[in-house]
């Protein structure tokens, strides 16, 4: 098993967009596939936005945050 992560904060957009396309190029048909699924830490109706954002903001979330719209 190998995991890797990282944490964009810090980086440039060039940077962040760099490697969020990298990501996408080597992963997204193995999310298409099935091999790989998201980790989703929440989801939040788009009436509870505000709340959302202070919990992506508080640090708090293991994974994804979701807002659900419709």
């Amino acid at each position: 098993l190998h995991v890797e992560g990282t944490v964009l904060r810090s980086r440039s957009d060039e940077e962040k967009a760099k490697l969020t396309r990298a990501v996408v190029d080597a992963n997204l048909a193995a999310f298409a596939d099935g091999k790989l699924t998201p980790v989703v830490d929440r989801v939040f109706e788009i009436a509870e936005v505000r709340t959302a954002h202070e919990y992506l903001e508080s640090n708090a979330n293991f994974g994804n945050v979701v807002v659900r719209v419709g």
